[in-house]
Order: structure tokens, then sequence, then C-alpha cells
């Protein structure tokens, strides 16, 4: 019967450098991430109907509206194709209108 030798490999070499493990800078982390829990309670509320919602919903399903608005009158003077890809400029565009109705009606 044959003997098995036993192979010996070099030891794996880590990706991150001597010292930085796995929760190396979660204090770092943990306390603006704490921080913005309570922040959240900051933000101007909107009642509808009896029902409190946040004022950047409200701000994004304006923005959304708004930007489908725009991007219709785009397709229909044939001005889209001029501007680039869709999926690029559409995002681009309700975002634009998103921030512009929360800039309009709470920049004070």
């Amino acid at each position: 019967m044959r003997e098995l030798k036993s192979i010996t490999y070099p030891p794996h070499p880590s990706p991150l450098p001597d010292g930085e493990g796995m929760f190396r800078g979660s204090l770092k982390t943990f306390f603006p991430a704490s921080l913005s829990i309570f922040l959240t309670a900051c933000d101007p509320l909107l009642s509808l109907q009896g029902s409190f919602w946040p004022a950047w919903i409200i701000c994004i399903l304006g923005g959304l509206a708004t930007s489908m608005l725009l991007m219709w009158q785009l397709v229909r003077y044939r001005l889209a194709p001029h501007l680039g890809p869709p999926l690029l400029i559409a995002p681009s565009l309700w975002a634009l209108c998103t921030f512009v109705i929360w800039l309009v009606f709470y920049a004070a």
C-alpha cells in the first residue's frame, strides 16, 4: 500500500492590510447612521385624508407626473431623439422635477 504524502500550501494572503478586520471603522459609520434615524422625524408632513405623508413622497410623485408630462411633450415635438439615451434622460428629468418641486414648496 502506498503512503500518502502531506501537501502543505502557503498561507492564503488576506485582501485586507494587517490590522483591518471586518469591524474596523464600524464606530465611524455607526454614529452617522444612528443620527440619521433621529433626523427622520424632522421632515415636513402633509395630512392627506387624515393620513400623514412625508413631504418627500409627495414631491417624488409630483416629480414623476411632471417628468412624464415633459417627456410626453419632448416626444410629441420630436425632440427626445436629440437628447440622448432615454434610460439616462427619463430618470434625470424625474430627479430634476422632484428637486425643483421640493425647492419651490419647502425651501424656506
